[in-house]
């Protein structure tokens, strides 16, 4: 059910272009071994999936995470409840996730931000768990202030739903 809704509302300019910098999340992982990665490696991980950090003091916070699953893999979750996915995320299945949650305000930004996350877990099999807490939401949008990022051996992790082709997305559009 939920994939069916996902397709018909989405259109082919809800593509999104994250902007990724892949040489800069090489970077950031380069000399990572087994374990959790150091704060600034992690930040910079975020920063090359265009992820905010920083602090908005008085604003309302949410807790994200990325953890892995025995059964299904790569798990995302968001909020206290929390509210749970499989990525890879598209607009339109982050904005329910984040509707699920119960996020106050920010709605809009709150599911870039799963998007990037899940872009992540597709792209960079080797975190196996990340930890965004707290998660600032104001008018600038969400910003990280905690992250903690833990790898596992190359060659593991499998995501349970398997991300679209690109060469699919570029042939008859999303």
């Amino acid at each position: 059910r939920r994939i069916r809704a996902a397709a018909r509302e989405l259109p082919n300019s809800e593509v999104p272009a994250l902007g990724i910098d892949p040489a800069a999340a090489a970077l950031a992982l380069a000399g990572a071994a087994q374990g959790e990665l150091p704060a600034h490696a992690a930040e910079a991980l975020l920063a090359a999936y265009g992820i905010a950090t920083g602090t908005a003091p008085g604003a309302p916070t949410m807790r994200g995470a990325l953890a892995e699953d025995a059964m299904f893999g790569p798990v995302l979750a968001l909020g206290p409840g929390p509210a749970v996915d499989l990525p890879p995320l598209n607009p339109v299945l982050a904005r329910a996730l984040v509707a699920q949650a119960g996020v106050p305000g920010g709605e809009a930004a709150m599911a870039d931000l799963l998007v990037r996350v899940s872009q992540l877990a597709v792209e960079q099999p080797e975190v196996a768990a990340l930890e965004l807490d707290p998660v600032h939401l104001d008018a600038a949008g969400p910003r990280v202030a905690a992250a903690r990022i833990a790898l596992r051996r190359p060659g593991r992790g499998a995501l349970a739903v398997p991300p679209y082709p690109p060469e699919w997305i570029r042939r008859h559009g999303a």
